[in-house]
């Protein structure tokens, strides 16, 4: 669980989604030994993971060794910057988030200030040019999204897409 996933958690707090029942580690634990992670680091972008949050995201993908990432969430592209770094040469991120202009969500999201989050343009916006080789986008309400050419073929799966309990369980039962 990271931080901003974590905070969310917190604020949509129901017994059946307890994430303290969640194991933490810590980042460094992940790579053991003299792993070279690469991150980009970018000015504070609300709403998006931090720094160690990066570091995570790195390490992650590589101690799986991923070759193939599926991301719930790509808004201004943050994680998929630091997925993209650091996934196998050849490897692919696909990252889904809403289209452009998106009149409508399929579940609730009950905070204003998400359905706001989740209704801005310019999506992957900060995503380095030279990145754009290794990501594929894809745009749909995850909530109806057809998962099935995706399935049993990701090496990693990292769901950060609107943080509403409907949409976290939507999420990660199509990211299992």
């Amino acid at each position: 669980m990271l931080g901003i996933a974590n905070w969310a958690a917190g604020e949509i707090a129901d017994p059946v989604a307890d994430t303290l029942v969640l194991p933490s580690i810590n980042p460094l634990d992940i790579c053991p030994g003299s792993h070279r992670w690469t991150i980009q680091p970018f000015p504070s972008v609300g709403a998006s993971v931090s720094p160690i949050e990066c570091m995570a995201l790195a390490a992650l993908v590589q101690s799986v060794g991923a070759k193939r990432v599926f991301e719930f969430g790509t808004y201004k592209g943050v994680s998929t910057t630091q997925l993209a770094l650091n996934v196998a040469p050849g490897g692919m991120v696909f990252t889904l988030d809403l289209p452009e202009n998106h009149p409508a969500f399929e579940l609730s999201i009950p905070r204003p200030e998400e359905r706001l989050i989740a209704a801005e343009g310019s999506k992957g916006i900060l995503i380095p040019r030279d990145l754009l080789n290794c990501v594929t986008f894809l745009q749909s309400d995850s909530a109806t999204f057809d998962i099935s050419p995706y399935v049993n073929s990701m090496n990693l799966v990292f769901v950060d897409g609107a943080h509403s309990y409907e949409y976290v369980k939507s999420d990660s039962e199509k990211g299992c």
